[in-house]
């Protein structure tokens, strides 16, 4: 390959990682706004919702089942990394537990699972320790 070729190759391939770095940028603004709650219920509001929701779907490749699987998904695209949470769900479905089960070898309420699970509570230290013996085992 001549040196022009080769330059111009690479030339194409760094605007194609920059493309997908803006597309992943605007995408992680509008899932900031999602996430802080920055639209209101209005009709023009819920459109953007919607939109932003779609070109997410778009440029990450994943279906949204629901909203619990939107924010999970997208932590996983944006942060490339499990969350504590979704560790205590996938250790707990590996267990075959359900969440009241859960709830009962926790001392909490199915509520309370369902919130660690989500990440919107922290995980409680026997969560934490659940986790690593199934992790273990």
């Amino acid at each position: 390959m001549s040196k022009l070729k080769k330059t111009l190759f690479r030339a194409i391939e760094n605007s194609k990682s920059e493309i997908v770095d803006e597309e992943k940028r605007r995408g992680y603004s509008g899932y900031k706004m999602i996430l802080n709650k920055e639209l209101d219920d209005s009709a023009d509001s819920l459109q953007k919702r919607v939109n932003i929701i779609k070109y997410l779907e778009e440029i990450s490749g994943y279906e949204f089942l629901d909203t619990a699987d939107f924010h999970d998904k997208m932590r996983r695209y944006f942060y490339g990394e499990e969350t504590a949470g979704q560790r205590l769900k996938k250790a707990r479905k590996e267990k075959h537990w359900d969440q009241e089960a859960m709830a009962a070898y926790l001392g909490t309420s199915k509520a309370m699972v369902s919130q660690m699970e989500t990440n919107h509570r922290s995980l409680i230290p026997k969560a934490l320790e659940f986790i690593e013996k199934v992790e273990n085992s």
